[in-house]
């Protein structure tokens, strides 16, 4: 099968395109570098330098290919409130032109979302039926991203299904970026036995699924015939505090530094994943700890 990965490049796009070459696949990656990395490109891909706002570059791969996940975005947080215009041009027009070139051509979509659709201020597990509250430009592109694709689903039949992400992590994930994630972002510090930084005392807590169960769902989901939204997460909530204190036992080095809240931070966030469970027979294999060992092993 031929297979487009949009924003192929980043770290989540490099595993899936590993698992896909394995599996036998052809796999045509199209990402502009603009966060992604050239290293990130396996050589059996097809790689395609370019932007997902290209309708011509669409047009032409969407139509040779049979399936298309649709993984590129700006998906920075605070970023997107700094330029917004930027996030929802790539994020919700380039969306548009997938989903229309998909529709015309038949193809099946599989769209990458994020939790960060749900409401900051729920204190319990978040299921998919959840009236969605997105808070930032980010939130709001992929809000809207995904309001495109069900009317096009419900409408004119639109092959598609939508991938609710909590916080990914694992290997290669970006450390450098001034936006980098709190796991790689909180090893590379403990490491260098420089400080971990708490804001709100890390009594947040979060839902952290490893990139290798995400891959998992992707390729379950993508090859079924099952549309509509699934939450992807493992299930389980841990404190940043927690997490600190994970890390700087398994690494014998850092320290905690505690900061005040950041305003608008959620409190907590944790997948109900009842639903993939459902549907594909999904379970998430790699725990917190097996996860943070293998990155930490691999750093020391």
């Amino acid at each position: 099968m031929k297979i487009l990965i949009t924003g192929g490049a980043g770290f989540v796009g490099y595993h899936l395109t590993k698992e896909l070459l394995g599996l036998k696949h052809q796999v045509y990656i199209l990402d502009d570098l603009s966060t992604g990395y050239k290293r990130n490109v396996l050589k059996k891909a097809k790689f395609l330098e370019d932007s997902i706002l290209n309708e011509k570059i669409i047009s032409k791969y969407v139509k040779k290919c049979d399936l298309i996940f649709h993984l590129a975005a700006k998906v920075e947080l605070q970023k997107s409130i700094i330029n917004p215009e930027e996030c929802l041009e790539v994020n919700l027009v380039g969306t548009a032109i997938l989903v229309k070139y998909c529709y015309k051509f038949k193809k099946r979509l599989v769209f990458a979302s994020s939790c960060s659709v749900y409401p900051n201020n729920i204190e319990k597990k978040l299921s998919e039926n959840i009236i969605l509250d997105p808070t930032t430009p980010y939130s709001v592109s992929k809000a809207a991203g995904e309001n495109l694709i069900n009317f096009y689903s419900k409408n004119f039949f639109l092959n598609s299904v939508i991938l609710r992400f909590f916080n990914i992590y694992g290997e290669r994930q970006n450390v450098k970026s001034e936006y980098a994630a709190v796991i790689p972002k909180f090893i590379d510090n403990a490491i260098k036995n420089k400080q971990l930084k708490l804001f709100g005392h890390g009594k947040q807590s979060r839902d952290f699924i490893n990139v290798k169960d995400v891959v998992d769902a992707y390729i379950k989901l993508g090859f079924s015939n099952k549309k509509g939204v699934f939450n992807v997460g493992s299930g389980e909530s841990t404190t940043i505090k927690e997490l600190a204190n994970m890390i700087i036992k398994k690494a014998s080095k850092g320290r905690i530094k505690n900061l005040p809240s950041l305003e608008g931070d959620a409190k907590f966030s944790c997948a109900n994943i009842n639903k993939i469970k459902s549907a594909i027979n999904y379970s998430p294999k790699i725990s917190l700890g097996e996860g943070l060992d293998n990155l930490i092993k691999r750093k020391l």
